[in-house]
């Protein structure tokens, strides 16, 4: 699906700073591929160089698949107020003039199909973030790139939406590319974790997880789930 070859970031305003260093990894079609390191280690900077939103300085990124389409789910769910949560998700298809495509469809895989006369402001947060998820698949993308989507939701709300998020990955076959800091919800959500150093970044490892899907909230008590997660915060701190 994807391969990311010696990729080098650095920005020269106000001054000159190197994010990251030679960054090389590949990632096979339907995974779940979480980015994990230390606070502006430039997980970020690296997302945004998988969707194409910004250059490297050196090393490429490579597409196996001809015009591969991209969708995005950033910190904030960044709906538009005047336009009721199925008009959000059309968004995309009016842009790309895509037709045919059954809004309701996704509109009733992530349960939000009842809500679909609603406006942002009258939902909750974690159902916002859903429809900005429904609205990136939408567009039936290849890739679907994660920034942190769920920093800002309080922890049982972020519980449930991983949840969701593992069912609705499950369903679609969609590659993913998910930022987070939080390493046992890395562990719970991907096939593997991209551990990232201090800036400028390197690749301190490539952690494959091998835990039987679908995951449930009870794996997190288990003695490999548990070794997986020391395990990574591990490497974070050496």
């Amino acid at each position: 699906m994807l391969a990311v070859c010696d990729v080098s970031k650095s920005f020269s305003f106000p001054q000159h700073i190197q994010v990251l260093k030679q960054i090389s990894f590949d990632t096979k079609q339907d995974e779940f591929v979480s980015i994990i390191g230390p606070s502006g280690c430039g997980k970020t900077t690296l997302l945004n160089i998988l969707g194409n939103l910004e250059e490297p300085t050196s090393g490429n990124v490579l597409y196996k698949k001809k015009n591969t389409r991209l969708g995005f789910v950033f910190q904030k769910a960044a709906l538009l107020n005047w336009r009721t949560v199925e008009a959000n998700v059309q968004l995309p298809s009016e842009i790309f003039g895509i037709t045919g495509n059954p809004v309701s469809k996704w509109l009733q895989m992530a349960g939000l199909l009842e809500f679909k006369d609603y406006y942002p402001e009258q939902i909750s947060g974690g159902m916002q973030q859903k429809v900005a998820l429904v609205r990136a698949l939408s567009s039936e993308p290849d890739v679907i790139l994660m920034d942190e989507p769920f920093a800002s939701i309080d922890e049982i709300t972020r519980e449930q939406l991983t949840l969701d998020l593992q069912e609705i990955w499950q369903k679609t076959h969609k590659t993913i590319f998910f930022v987070t800091h939080n390493v046992e919800e890395a562990v719970f959500l991907s096939d593997k974790i991209i551990v990232l150093s201090e800036r400028p970044a390197t690749v301190r490892g490539i952690i494959r997880i091998k835990l039987q899907r679908p995951r449930t909230i009870s794996i997190k008590f288990t003695n490999d789930f548990l070794r997986y997660v020391q395990w990574i915060k591990n490497i974070m701190k050496n």
